[in-house]
């Protein structure tokens, strides 16, 4: 295993120990990780777990205009930005002023279309969460 699918355990696990020099450390050895498939004296941190989980959803999330934790609020809001953005667009084809209603309608659909993407990145990490816990 890498180091970094090792940090997935670890960074989760009670046992953990901080040392600035190395890292993140096993309190009961005081050296790396060095488990293959799972280790064996691996604790979970409850409080950990959810804060991380937490700290992901919150870094996908918008903070001004989305919800940080909720996906589906974030999809839809992202679909209805994208929506008036084409409606925006289609009305300065029918006026004829394609310089001032064109360029609102270009930026209104790509911020639409990253609010949705921020809502489907956001399930990804849930659904991720969701069958971790499942699994343990």
């Amino acid at each position: 295993m890498t180091r970094n699918q090792h940090l997935e355990f670890c960074k989760v696990c009670t046992l953990r120990k901080m040392n600035f020099k190395r890292g993140l450390l096993c309190s009961l050895t005081g050296e790396m990780a060095d488990f293959d498939p799972t280790c064996p004296t691996y604790v979970q941190d409850e409080k950990a777990v959810e804060a991380e989980f937490k700290r992901k959803m919150a870094a996908t999330g918008d903070y001004e205009t989305g919800d940080s934790y909720d996906f589906k609020k974030n999809q839809k809001l992202g679909t209805q930005i994208f929506f008036v953005g084409i409606g925006i667009s289609l009305l300065s084809y029918q006026t004829a002023d394609f310089t001032g209603f064109s360029t609102i309608a270009y930026g209104t659909i790509i911020f639409g279309a990253a609010q949705y993407m921020r809502g489907a990145e956001q399930e990804r990490v849930f659904r991720k969460h969701q069958d971790k816990e499942k699994t343990e």
